[in-house]
């Protein structure tokens, strides 16, 4: 699944740039694909490596893990529901813009507006109805994961225009910032675990 997503976004970016493959580049092209590269791969490594699942089960044993685990993937499908699409295709299409300031501002609000209202009923829905559908699905043992699922809600009405966010930040050639900030939240989320 991860090839087939990164192959027809390799498809799509090459498709929508226009740019074939050739020896016409320069030293300073591949200078700046570097730059790009490596924040952009730091960033897909973030996702890949979970240490908050590390100190959650050093910490806290196989159950806080599963809990985290069940809250987290939960989060993870209703952001994708929400954002996850949308986020991919703004990316691409603020990428072509970025020469056309107006019509990146309009295209990027428009991608928050969907975004936001698609992410904030879906998020704020499951929120107050998850103790009934994990009761439902799941049974009394699994009811411990409602408060950390409720808690993952809260934080998908923000992640969810965060995802256009990070489309623009990328979009506009500092896939660095976003870098950080996704440490800076990682470093946090472990730091949170840990504490709790």
């Amino acid at each position: 699944s991860q090839l087939a997503v990164s192959v027809v976004a390799c498809a799509v970016a090459f498709w929508v740039a226009g740019w074939r493959l050739g020896l016409a580049g320069r030293l300073q092209h591949l200078r700046e694909l570097f730059g790009y590269t490596i924040f952009a791969s730091g960033d897909r490594v973030l996702g890949t490596l979970r240490l908050d699942h590390l100190v959650a089960g050093a910490l806290g044993g196989t159950a806080l893990l599963g809990f985290l685990t069940f809250s987290q993937r939960y989060f993870q499908m209703l952001a994708d529901v929400a954002a996850g699409a949308l986020g991919t295709v703004t990316h691409v299409v603020l990428s072509s813009m970025q020469s056309d300031h107006k019509k990146s501002v309009e295209t990027f609000q428009k991608a928050s507006f969907a975004a936001t209202c698609v992410g904030f009923p879906a998020f704020a829905g499951t929120a107050l109805i998850i103790g009934d559908i994990i009761w439902l699905l799941f049974g009394d043992k699994w009811s411990a994961a409602i408060t950390a699922t409720q808690v993952f809600c809260l934080a998908g009405l923000i992640a969810t225009p965060g995802i256009v966010q990070g489309a623009l930040i990328r979009a506009r050639g500092h896939p660095n910032w976003w870098f950080y900030y996704q440490l800076l939240q990682q470093v946090g989320t472990v730091i949170a675990i840990a504490l709790t």
